[in-house]
């Protein structure tokens, strides 16, 4: 499972992520639970900078990462057996609101997740920690 997370040569872009393509950066302005305004309005860091140690806290935040993409993936797919299981005759609107409502709980987050480690990493290799997920 841990070569899945691992961010594939095609995620990376130029200085970002392929992910800024489809607006992942304005998305994680506004999450609301964790969004960079909502950070900023409390205060809060994702990750804690220790002169001491550097790295062990961008590493933990990577593991986060791992972690709350495979909590998406997994909602996903939940989410997917509950409509299918429902037995109900769905109209064009609803379809297109569980699919808006479906992209903006999984699929947004998930990307997010992938895009925030290929910063993570990109970081990383640049100060000579090349062996992440070995």
């Amino acid at each position: 499972m841990r070569k899945y997370f691992e961010p594939k040569r095609f995620e990376f872009l130029g200085k970002n992520s392929i992910y800024s393509a489809v607006g992942v950066q304005t998305f994680k302005k506004y999450v609301p639970t964790s969004g960079d305004a909502v950070m900023r309005l409390y205060g809060k860091r994702h990750i804690e900078y220790r002169q001491d140690d550097p790295f062990s806290q961008l590493l933990k935040y990577e593991e986060k990462t791992r972690k709350w993409e495979l909590r998406h993936w997994l909602g996903m797919v939940l989410f997917v057996a509950i409509a299918v299981g429902i037995r109900k005759e769905y109209t064009a609107f609803d379809y297109a609101f569980v699919t808006t409502l479906f992209l903006l709980l999984n699929f947004y987050p998930i990307i997010l997740q992938r895009h925030n480690r290929v910063r993570i990493v990109r970081l990383l290799h640049r100060f000579g920690k090349k062996r992440l997920y070995e």
